[in-house]
Formats: C-alpha cells, structure tokens, sequence
C-alpha cells in the first residue's frame, strides 16, 4: 500500500508544479519599479558615488565583494557578491556623466534578467536620483511565486544605503 501513497503524492506534487507553471505563463514576464531619492549634492559629486563599483562596497550594506571580470569595449563587467553568497555579474552598458547611467545583468543563464537605469538632475538643493528597474522573470513558475514578494525590496535597500551614506558627511 505505502508504494501507490507515495506514488499519488509524487504525482500530486508534480501536478501542483505543472499547475503553477501554467498559470505563471499567463503572467507578464517584464517588471518596472522606479524610486528616487533627493540628495544634498550636486548632480557629479552623486555620480562619483554611484559610478564608483568597488566603492559601493562602504556604503551598500548588503553587498560584500566586487571583482571585475572584464573589460567590453570600455563598458566593465563585474560581480557583486551579496551578504548571502550569490554573485550577479553585471555590465554598465551606458554611462553619460552625471546625468544618465544603465546597467544590466550579464547572465542569461539566470531565472531572471533586467536592468536599472539611473538618472540625476538638478534640484534647488542638490540633486534628485531616480532608479528605475526594468526586470525579467523568465521562469514561469518563478513568475507567480513573485507575486508574493515585494520587487521593490533591492531598490528600496539601495536608496536607504545611500542615504545613510550621504547622511555620513563627505565621501573619500
């Protein structure tokens, strides 16, 4: 008898997956979130902050290692490795100081994609920073499970990060 419950509950399982996978298929595989901090610096002085990969390791909390993988064409691919282990290696496909800047993950062999653009412009006070992710779920059943989590959560943490930082006085 214990062969044909395990069986049933093999199949059960299986049949909840496929189930999950079909409706994550009808899902949109694209996110947009954008966020924005007003900062107390000028426009290149927040740039410098930003464009600054290895130094990101002082100010994001989370992130504890940044090594360079290459160099393509003058646009750098790097690793970031989070508190918990993971890498993502990532690539600044553009870079137009102090104003513009978008950087993409570089693996396609991850369940997810994306990139963020990071824009600045001149306020009365200083300068205003806006993120906006533009990701990909490509795994259905990843795509529902999303539904459950807040994708905000990273760029959220970003922008506290560096508002702790520029709360911290001058950067060196």
């Amino acid at each position: 008898m214990w062969p044909w419950v395990l069986l049933y509950i093999g199949l059960g399982l299986l049949g909840l997956v496929a189930l999950l996978a079909v409706i994550g298929s009808f899902l949109s595989k694209s996110h947009e979130v954008s966020l924005s901090l007003d900062c107390p610096l000028a426009p290149a002085a927040l740039w410098d902050i930003i464009a600054d990969i290895p130094g990101q390791t002082r100010w994001r909390k989370q992130l504890k290692e940044v090594t360079f993988i290459s160099d393509a064409g003058g646009k750098p691919i790097w690793r970031e490795v989070m508190e918990r282990g993971r890498g993502l290696p990532l690539q600044t496909i553009l870079s137009d100081p102090p104003k513009r800047m978008v950087r993409r993950i570089c693996d396609p062999r991850l369940p997810f994609g994306g990139e963020w653009v990071y824009e600045i412009e001149p306020t009365s006070s200083g300068s205003r920073l806006t993120v906006t992710e533009h990701g990909e779920i490509y795994q259905p059943v990843f795509r529902l499970l999303s539904k459950c989590f807040d994708l905000s959560a990273t760029l959220r943490a970003y922008l506290r990060d560096l508002e702790e930082c520029l709360k911290q006085g001058p950067f060196s």
